[in-house]
């Protein structure tokens, strides 16, 4: 047997993940989306793929580059599926026999949440539509304008000439949205491609939908006051486009799914008790008797979100799921590191974790008969597709997609700790290099995820197996504003960002140096996001690390209060405070404040088009270190929203690894 060796950089982009599995009608076929990266193209590319349950073989079904988001018709005669092909995105049909797809739409702008209507007639998906020239009539007498606005609005489509008055009037790895509003579209399959049209329009984004199963109707989410963007209401709209209100969630709605009979609606949504630090829960509407129920309450756990590497597969927003029989709805959860799937009886309310032993990420849930399929990963696997029974029980893995590649890797190990401090565990993990010795020192790099209300957990992250390749252990933890440790953990970050949560990764810290394995003057720190932050905060408030890596960060609370995308809504609720109302208690916890007593040498990244943590507040920290002479850089990557270290082409990914590399091997060699 030819000996393995060390994982590589290049490794990266050889991986590929599954996601997103669907079952035809019958139960026999599973059809899939393989994601990967195709280095010579610099892109990365997904595909369909095919299972076939009965002689257990998997084939590729479509050409790519882009194929995502299949949905089978009810006769499972035909897929539907999202391509972008010559250049544009539209819509897409195949028989699972295969052959050449048919092209039954015309070209759409950013489409997402393909679905088949129940009575297989139509499909409908979220895609931006312009709006109509009247929608800056209101602005005519400021610009005095002669034609009411209509030439400033031509304008506007045809230059860099930006004019708004919505809120938010950006997003990242959107842009700015001139005038685009996201509304439900139909295609009616009646041969050919036609102009999708759309069932909604307005001054107002549809957020989620779904066909009522009577296929007359639709249900959609959309925000109920533009000057919350939390805060939702559901709408029933007709095929004539005629809406009326159903019911105000109160806070957000992630995923929305109709019980085969009509009778129930389930989502996946919070109260907005807690604002962004509320835990999602599964939420029944009854038709008949108009109650509103939490069926995830007793649970007391984060519903649809779930630990992900850094080799992704493909994913929505999480939707409820429901048995044939319409006596159960799957989701998945977050608990204590693991991406759980959880079956939940509308009838009792009763719940069930259906995967007890299962050390991994699940997510993507599918029902058919007496199994769910879902995509799984775990620290050594990307992610793969899986099976198991409805009734839970030890999952069987039916995608080998990395096998070849992974037999020929030593890879390091992972090792769950934990800590009691002011109330709670905190959970965390040690990685260590494949060969670790005890009686040796090691350099170790702590990590700190995003959010604040993210959670790290056991997912496949190459970076991660990286760092151990290198010789060093890798530190990475869960302080109190994540998420898969119930609603008081999650929210006990709020108004103290840098308070306790940075005691809770010290206190970890601490923990790991006491085993005698840590070298600590070869110490680093990075994040991304709020893990940014958190590396802003940490560099400013103690020198015990030889370097620092700051990506995608917040600095300056004041700025980024109007600056970022969601910044106006996400700081009221993480603060209760606005710049104008309590600059104090901003100022207080914003780590450009402390920016003198930075001694650690620390490099910025950033990305150009982010306009979740935009790139000003990266420079605002590095100018500070530069003009006190402290070791730094900057590094601003071009065309790189927020997520560019997991969703950008294959050589930009590659060259932030790389910068990575070279800095950590600078500050942290012996």
């Amino acid at each position: 047997m030819a000996s393995k060796r060390p994982i590589d950089m290049a490794d990266w982009l050889s991986f590929s993940a599954a996601g997103m599995p669907r079952v035809s009608p019958d139960g026999r076929l599973v059809v899939y989306v393989v994601t990967s990266s195709n280095t010579a193209e610099n892109r990365n590319e997904s595909h369909l793929w095919l299972y076939d349950t009965e002689t257990q073989e998997t084939r590729r079904l479509t050409a790519g580059p882009k194929d995502r988001e299949p949905v089978w018709n009810p006769t499972g005669t035909r897929i539907a599926f999202l391509a972008h092909r010559d250049g544009e995105d539209a819509c897409y049909i195949i028989p699972p026999d295969g052959g050449e797809a048919e092209k039954v739409s015309a070209k759409l702008d950013a489409p997402s949440n393909l679905s088949w209507s129940p009575d297989g007639k139509a499909l409908a998906m979220l895609a931006f539509r312009p709006q109509p020239e009247s929608a800056v009539a209101d602005l005519a007498d400021a610009l005095n304008s002669e034609d009411d606005g209509a030439a400033f609005f031509r304008a506007q489509q045809e230059s860099e000439l930006r004019l708004t008055h919505r809120y938010p009037f950006r997003f990242d790895a959107v842009g700015y949205y001139d005038g685009r509003r996201k509304h439900i579209h139909r295609v009616v399959l009646d041969g050919g491609a036609g102009d999708p049209a759309s069932l909604t329009e307005g001054e107002f984004d549809v957020t989620a939908y779904a066909w009522h199963p009577s296929s007359q109707a639709l249900t959609y989410a959309t925000l109920r006051d533009a000057q919350d963007t939390h805060a939702e209401m559901l709408y029933h709209v007709n095929l004539q486009g005629e809406r009326q209100p159903l019911l105000n969630p109160k806070g957000g709605v992630s995923g929305l799914a109709w019980s085969p009979d009509g009778r129930y609606l389930a989502w996946v949504g919070d109260d907005n008790s807690y604002g962004w630090g509320t835990e999602n829960q599964l939420w029944l509407y009854d038709g008949e008797s108009k109650d509103v129920k939490n069926l995830t309450q007793t649970l007391d756990r984060q519903i649809g979100e779930v630990p992900h590497g850094d080799v992704r597969g493909a994913e929505l927003l999480a939707a409820p799921v429901w048995s044939p029989d319409g006596r159960h709805v799957y989701v998945e959860y977050h608990d204590w590191g693991v991406g759980q799937l959880l079956s939940v009886s509308v009838e009792t309310g009763d719940w069930k974790p259906l995967l007890p032993d299962f050390e991994g990420s699940a997510h993507s849930p599918a029902a058919s008969g007496d199994v769910l399929y879902f995509a799984g990963e775990s620290f050594y696997h990307p992610a793969e597709l899986f099976r198991v029974s409805r009734e839970g029980g030890v999952p069987a893995r039916l995608s080998h997609l990395n096998d070849e590649l992974l037999s020929q890797l030593e890879l390091g190990t992972f090792e769950r700790l934990s800590i009691e401090r002011e109330g709670f565990t905190i959970e965390g993990w040690l990685g260590r290099p494949a060969g670790f010795e005890p009686d040796h020192t090691y350099p170790l790099i702590l990590y700190i995820h995003g959010g604040p209300h993210g959670g790290f957990g056991q997912s496949f992250r190459h970076e991660y197996l990286m760092e151990l390749a290198q010789g060093r252990l890798l530190l990475f933890a869960n302080p109190r504003g994540s998420q898969g440790y119930g609603q008081a953990f999650a929210a006990a970050c709020i108004d103290d960002w840098g308070g306790e949560d940075y005691q809770d990764l010290m206190a970890v810290l601490d923990h790991v140096i006491q085993t005698g394995s840590v070298d600590v003057k070869r110490m680093g720190v990075t994040g991304i996001s709020y893990g940014g932050y958190m590396t802003n905060w940490v560099i400013t408030h103690t020198g015990r690390f030889a370097a620092a890596i700051s990506e995608m960060s917040v600095s300056n609370h004041l700025s980024m209060y109007t600056h970022s995308d969601i910044g106006v809504d996400f700081m009221q609720s993480e603060f209760h405070s606005s710049p104008w109302q309590a600059w104090e208690r901003l100022w207080e916890r914003s780590p450009i404040r402390y920016a003198g007593s930075v001694t650690t040498p620390t490099l910025f990244v950033a990305g150009a088009e982010d306009h979740r943590c935009p790139p000003e507040q990266s420079e605002q920290m590095y100018v500070a270190l530069l003009r006190r002479d402290i070791p730094t850089g900057y590094v601003r990557f071009p065309n790189a929203p927020h997520g560019f270290s997991v969703s950008s082409p294959p050589e930009l990914r590659m060259a932030r690894r790389r910068l990575m590399a070279a800095w950590w091997k600078r500050y942290l060699s012996s």
